[in-house]
């Protein structure tokens, strides 16, 4: 099976997503685990294809930069918009999370 251009798009668009996704980890200070990495890259980089593909109808004719920008943009928002989500479930909720646990005396 031959790779098209297509097909490097949407991967190049995924790992930029992912990356982005990294980095809005890295910002938030918390502790890196291989659990906490991995769901991080995952969640923005299929984020960011998820927005890609959505969009490739109306704009892979005429401003394919702008998809390729919005789509990794999404996947850096995305990470943090999912803590945001996670966090307030949570208070609603009453959970402690494992981030968000008291050491015990």
């Amino acid at each position: 099976m031959k790779l098209d251009e297509h097909h490097i798009l949407f991967s190049l668009i995924f790992a930029g997503g992912s990356i982005g996704g990294l980095s809005a980890l890295l910002r938030s200070n918390k502790r890196l685990t291989l659990r906490s990495v991995t769901s991080a890259m995952l969640n923005s980089g299929i984020m960011s294809l998820v927005i890609s593909l959505i969009w490739w109808n109306n704009y892979r004719e005429t401003n394919l930069y702008f998809l390729v920008g919005v789509s990794i943009l999404a996947g850096l928002g995305g990470a943090t918009t999912l803590d945001f989500a996670v966090l307030y479930v949570r208070k609603r909720l009453g959970i402690q999370g494992s981030d968000e646990a008291k050491p015990k005396d």
